[in-house]
């Protein structure tokens, strides 16, 4: 209707076809998604210009897409470009830069950058915790998601992890509820931390992923990454030996590449 009324090019047309392209990448044609949000993100940089807010939407729209795809060669460019907008058009301190900030974090934490994504994760959680304070749910996120690179980047050292980590699942579950995803993540987190320090076992986590399963799905991201640690024969550290580090599998982020 609305093509036929505005025409291809007409705001309002544009965001109708960013929106039917995130219902198709929901329902799992991310074929389909693809292509309508390319169109909407061609259509939003001749009509709007790069840094208009609805620009940078769709940009990030298409990259979540493309992280969905397993292709993070090509979402990096643009979850760079929506990082850099939203900087010099909202600041660093926006909500929505700081999802920007936590998204591209993420990227590189999946693609084994642990370095890279160290300060985009720390930026993000000192963001967090300036403008939303400690109990938000994106600052619990940030948290989770710090620790646990710290966890995997200095495995020598698994303290410094469970310090970053501090009270967050218990802050967790009193706001979000334990059968959060957050919540959930958190606590999947903190169980790697604890098998790192040797004052955990594998029987923790592996109770948390069957929360997991019964909530977000046997076949969510974030469910088969934590199943996986959970059977795995590598990494079971004692409190006499060193933990060896195991770096993630790839995943997205339990919220959709927000802050989590």
């Amino acid at each position: 209707g609305k093509r036929e009324t505005l025409g291809d090019r007409h705001p309002d047309t544009l965001i109708s076809i960013n929106n039917l392209g995130q219902l198709l990448e929901a329902k799992g044609d991310l074929d389909g998604g693809e292509a309508l949000l390319c169109e909407a993100v061609e259509g939003q940089r001749e009509a709007l210009g790069d840094r208009h807010p609805s620009t940078l939407h769709s940009i990030n729209s298409l990259g979540h897409l493309l992280c969905d795809k397993g292709d993070i060669e090509g979402a990096e460019p643009l979850y760079r470009e929506v990082l850099k907008g939203n900087r010099e058009t909202l600041g660093d301190r926006h909500p929505d830069t700081l999802a920007s900030i936590a998204c591209l974090g993420m990227l590189l934490d999946d693609k084994g950058d642990l370095d890279g994504a160290a300060p985009l994760y720390r930026e993000a959680l000192d963001g967090t915790r300036e403008t939303l304070g400690d109990r938000h749910m994106y600052t619990l996120g940030s948290i989770g998601n710090y620790a646990d690179l710290l966890c995997r980047r200095d495995p020598v050292h698994p303290n410094r992890a469970r310090t970053a980590m501090g009270d967050a699942p218990e802050v967790a579950r009193e706001v979000l509820g334990a059968d959060h995803p957050v919540s959930l993540l958190i606590e999947a987190q903190a169980a790697r931390i604890g098998i790192a320090l040797g004052v955990a076992g594998r029987a923790v986590l592996r109770q948390v992923v069957a929360r997991m399963e019964a909530v977000l799905g046997p076949e969510h991201p974030q469910t088969r990454k934590y199943n996986t640690l959970g059977k795995s024969a590598d990494f079971q550290p004692t409190k006499s030996s060193r933990p060896r580090n195991t770096l993630r599998a790839r995943s997205k982020g339990s919220q959709g590449r927000s802050m989590t």
